[in-house]
C-alpha cells in the first residue's frame, strides 16, 4: 500500500520534539510494508523576519534549500 502523509507537523532540524509522535506513526507504517512518502511543507520567510518576528526563527536554519 502507498500512502501520502502531507503535514506542517513534523520534525525539522531545530526542534526534533515537533511532530514526533507524526514521526512515529509513519515509521510504524513503514514497518508493517506500507510505502510512506512524507510532504512536510516549511513556511517561506524573508531573511529579516527572524530578527522582526521571534516565531520564525524556526523556520531560519541552513540545511534546507
Amino acid at each position: 500500500m502507498k500512502v501520502l502523509h502531507i503535514s506542517h507537523v513534523y520534525p525539522v532540524p531545530n526542534d526534533r520534539l515537533l511532530g514526533l509522535a507524526m514521526h512515529r506513526q509513519i515509521c510504524e507504517l513503514s514497518r508493517i510494508g506500507c510505502e510512506v512518502r512524507v510532504i512536510a511543507p516549511v513556511p517561506w520567510r524573508p531573511f529579516p523576519a527572524k530578527y522582526i518576528l521571534r516565531n520564525w526563527a524556526t523556520y531560519s536554519y541552513s540545511d534546507v534549500p
